[in-house]
C-alpha cells in the first residue's frame, strides 16, 4: 500500500512539474522582451556586477 501512494504521489509531482513550465517558458519570453538587446546595456550590466 506504501508503495502505490509513492507512486501515485511521484506521479502527481512530475504532472504537476510539467504543467508549470510552460508558464516558465512563456515567463521567460516576456522578460527578455522586456530587457533591451543592445551592447551599451550588457555591457555597463557587467560592469555593475564585475564581470567586465
Amino acid at each position: 500500500m506504501l508503495r502505490i501512494s509513492l507512486l501515485l504521489s511521484t506521479a502527481l509531482l512530475i504532472t504537476a512539474c510539467a504543467s508549470v513550465e510552460p508558464g516558465r517558458e512563456e515567463a521567460r519570453e516576456i522578460a527578455s522582451q522586456q530587457v533591451p538587446d543592445t551592447p551599451d546595456y550588457w555591457t555597463a550590466a557587467a560592469a555593475r556586477v564585475g564581470e567586465v
